[in-house]
Parts: structure tokens; C-alpha cells; sequence
């Protein structure tokens, strides 16, 4: 989820790298004043798929990937992550 705290619009990149760094994925968002974007499944649609397709290639009963989120503006990032093989919640802040 990425929140806009401010007054004025959030021009936002987000970009996802596969666990084994074969797959890169880059989106731009823009946020108006005070708003949020959830995306819901991120890695079975577009343009995210692809970090999915590569993730899926490597046999280790599961896969991670890593993102790097930049603004023009202050940002709130977070994620929540449930896993596929047990249904156990993580939650992602930044660092």
C-alpha cells in the first residue's frame, strides 16, 4: 500500500526485483493529495507477472522478491504479504 500524506500529488516508482535478480519490473504511479493505492496480488498481473514467472523457476518451496519505492514527495510504503503455502501474514515496512 502507498499512502500520500500530502498536500499535493505523489509521483511514484516502484521497482521489483525476483529473488535470483533474473527479472526487473518497473511502474509509475501518481497519487493525488492525500490519497492511497492498494494493489491486491501484485506478482499475477501486469506488469508484475513477470517477478511471478521467475520466482516460479526457482525450486526452493518459495521465492522473495525485493522492491525500491521512490517519490517526489514524503510517502507511507507497506506491504502485507500472505504467503501461498501456509497462509501466514507478514508485514513488510521499509527500511
Amino acid at each position: 500500500m502507498l499512502i500520500n500524506p500530502d498536500d499535493v500529488p505523489a509521483h511514484v516508482t516502484v521497482a521489483a526485483t525476483s529473488q535470483d535478480g533474473s527479472a526487473t519490473v518497473t511502474a509509475s504511479y501518481v497519487l493525488p493529495p492525500r490519497s492511497y493505492n492498494q494493489i491486491n496480488d501484485m506478482f499475477r498481473q501486469e506488469p508484475w507477472s513477470a517477478i511471478f514467472v521467475a520466482n516460479g523457476s526457482i525450486n526452493q518451496g518459495g521465492a522473495a522478491a525485493s522492491a525500491t519505492i521512490t517519490s517526489d514527495t514524503r510517502l507511507l510504503a507497506m506491504a502485507y504479504v500472505i504467503s501461498d503455502y501456509n497462509n501466514s501474514l507478514t508485514i513488510s515496512l521499509p527500511r
